[in-house]
């Protein structure tokens, strides 16, 4: 039996196009293996102190008690909590906080560094990982020093108050994995236009220029490097909820596993 011609180049076409593929997804999953990683993740944590008469907030309890117990539960060796800071609730001290930890935040030419904030937030059930800070401060109460703008945004030269930015970090990977260990987690584009938003932007803008969708494009990377600088805001549920040895384990399982996903 013979084949008609047509026929047989439909499948040799075919047979051509299978193995282009191939070679392609052999080309990037050779690149992806080899891509660089970071030896190790710094990570600076923060958390708010009083705000609007409110004397008890439990992030910056978190904080205070991160150090204590991180020695009796040590981290991996590839994770590196460099500072546990209480910020007071304001724009201005934040920028101020900010600036000092990235200009002193330890890091070698092979580490990364994660900036990870955490505020309360009181109507949650679930741990809210960030995905988004906008280019909005519209505080619902003056802030510690008295600031309380309305609708207005956070870098004019940004764009308007719809402008937004991004973690890097591989959110929906991390989601999942915290998922998996049966912690109640969600993301959230929705940080609130407060302090916690307020901070988030500031954080994001240090690390993840330039804003969405407003700005022109970042330069060009070569693309075997890998980011060495994240941010992530938590927003945490009220301790009456979750309890708090629940999120000591919760947020001791976060600097792991954001470190897990970005070294391996």
């Amino acid at each position: 039996l013979t084949m008609p011609t047509g026929r047989v180049l439909q499948v040799a076409f075919g047979a051509a196009a299978l193995t282009a593929g191939a070679l392609v997804g052999l080309y990037y999953w050779k690149r992806r293996s080899n891509k660089k990683k970071p030896a190790r993740v710094i990570i600076a944590i923060t958390g708010f102190g009083k705000f609007n008469g409110v004397g008890d907030n439990p992030t910056e309890r978190f904080v205070k008690a991160m150090p204590f117990f991180l020695k009796a539960n040590p981290l991996p060796d590839h994770v590196v909590v460099d500072r546990c800071i209480v910020l007071e609730v304001s724009a201005e001290a934040c920028k101020e906080e900010l600036d000092i930890m990235r200009s002193t935040v330890f890091q070698s030419s092979d580490d990364a560094r994660v900036y990870l904030h955490l505020g309360v937030a009181v109507k949650t059930n679930t741990f809210k990982l960030e995905t988004t800070a906008w280019n909005e401060a519209t505080f619902r109460v003056p802030d510690e020093r008295g600031w309380e703008p309305a609708s207005q945004p956070i870098y004019p030269d940004d764009g308007k108050v719809s402008a937004k930015r991004r973690t890097r970090l591989p959110i929906g990977l991390i989601t999942r994995k915290l998922q998996r260990l049966n912690f109640p987690v969600s993301l959230s584009s929705d940080p609130g236009r407060f302090i916690c938003n307020y901070l988030y932007y500031e954080s994001l803008r240090r690390c993840c220029p330039p804003p969405l969708p407003d700005a022109p494009a970042p330069p060009p990377t070569n693309p075997d490097d890998y980011i060495t600088e994240h941010s992530l805001f938590l927003h945490v549920p009220p301790t009456e909820v979750i309890d708090e040895a629940r999120q000591m384990a919760f947020l001791h399982t976060l600097l792991t596993t954001i470190a897990d996903c970005l070294c391996t």
